[in-house]
């Protein structure tokens, strides 16, 4: 039986290599993606953090999207900071995380041993996601950040009002075809274009604060449902701030949304290997689908072992014990779908889809002002 479930869903992601750019005398973050028909894509559950605005929402009525803008300080990688990359970015796309896409953003890498490296670039589904990158910035740099959709395609514009350097480029990209959701994002990129089920190591860097935050020139009516949660390769989480005045920050949690989050770091993780054995699953033999059945079935029965021994604010106990029920419900759910691994017509597999995508967790992280991941 070969069998996907879409956990959560999930924009593509880059696949960043630390290669040196001709030109720019610096170390750059390009991407290399080809594809396989006889792969899977299957995207990490981590690696993206920011908001999403969605035309016919809440966030914006009315649709398409035509225009997204926004300005930020390029983040700054810690000289101590290992290898590791970043990336800073607006984009366009459709709302279920697949076809078309269109971003323009910041770069932000480091090898660990040479200086970090930015750079602006742009990508979309046409350049198979590979990072183009027009001119390089420096960290701390203030950077203005424009896309507007005209009948010959994207017009991207990107300016270092630090330094004034600057790009325009008009994308003969996507003719004639619909967006509907403006993105503000910090990524980890995914080290790999396929199969991928974790993402590269993400440095040591500075917080990320958008502003001026715009689509189809109006702002934004953004709120906590419209945002995503950042959980990095190594188990950090970053956590996008309520938009105020046009702006949010992107920084790790305190309190409360810390323990909890940190609390769900292995069954993110596990969800996310899961999810591409899932991809495969024609090929694995019963030992190996059994050793992932019991490897994800562990992880929540430790998510819910780390919920019931801490302390919780009154607020949000219900919602914490909500969690850890259906965190139960799910390892039912893997002892009885592990049963009947070869039957195509097995009725488990919509009631373990339907449970994993409980809103329990949810629920859980809007109480404490967390957006999912």
């Amino acid at each position: 039986m070969d069998v996907t479930i879409p956990l959560v869903r999930r924009r593509r992601p880059l696949w960043s290599l630390f290669l040196p750019l001709a030109g720019f005398g610096l170390v750059a973050l390009i991407v290399s993606q080809g594809s396989s028909k006889s792969q899977v894509q299957v995207d990490p559950q981590t690696g993206f953090g920011g908001y999403q605005c969605v035309a016919g929402g809440g966030c914006l009525p009315a649709g398409p999207v035509r225009q997204v803008s926004a300005e930020w300080r390029v983040p700054t990688i810690s000289a101590v900071s290992p290898a590791g990359s970043a990336s800073t970015w607006l984009g366009a796309q459709d709302p279920d995380g697949g076809y078309p896409f269109i971003q323009l953003g910041t770069l932000e890498g480091t090898e660990g041993v040479a200086p970090p490296a930015y750079a602006v670039f742009w990508s979309d589904t046409a350049v198979k996601f590979r990072p183009q990158v027009l001119f390089a910035v420096n960290s701390g740099d203030l950077v203005e950040a424009d896309m507007v959709q005209e009948k010959g395609g994207w017009v991207l514009t990107c300016r270092d009002i630090s330094t004034g350097d600057g790009a325009r480029r008009t994308i003969a990209y996507a003719l004639g075809t619909t967006f509907d959701e403006a993105e503000w994002v910090q990524e980890d990129p995914s080290p790999v274009a396929l199969v991928a089920s974790a993402d590269v190591p993400y440095p040591q860097i500075s917080d990320v604060h958008f502003s001026h935050l715009v689509v189809n020139g109006h702002d934004p009516r953004i709120d906590l449902t419209d945002g995503e949660t950042l959980m990095s390769s190594a188990g950090n989480w970053w956590v996008p701030t309520p938009v105020h005045s046009d702006g949010f920050t992107i920084a790790p949690p305190t309190g409360y949304p810390r323990q909890y989050l940190n609390d769900a770091s292995s069954a993110a993780v596990a969800l996310a290997a899961y999810n591409a054995d899932l991809a495969k699953w024609a090929v694995l033999n019963l030992s190996k689908r059994t050793a992932a059945d019991r490897a994800l079935s562990d992880a929540y029965a430790s998510f819910n072992a780390r919920l019931s021994n801490q302390k919780w604010p009154p607020a949000v106990r219900g919602d914490i014990r909500a969690v850890v029920k259906q965190n139960d419900i799910i390892q039912s759910d893997l002892r009885v779908w592990a049963l009947s691994y070869d039957d195509e017509a097995n009725p488990e597999y919509p009631i373990l889809l339907n449970d994993l995508n409980s809103p329990a967790d949810t629920a859980a992280r809007a109480a404490l002002g967390v957006p999912p991941i």
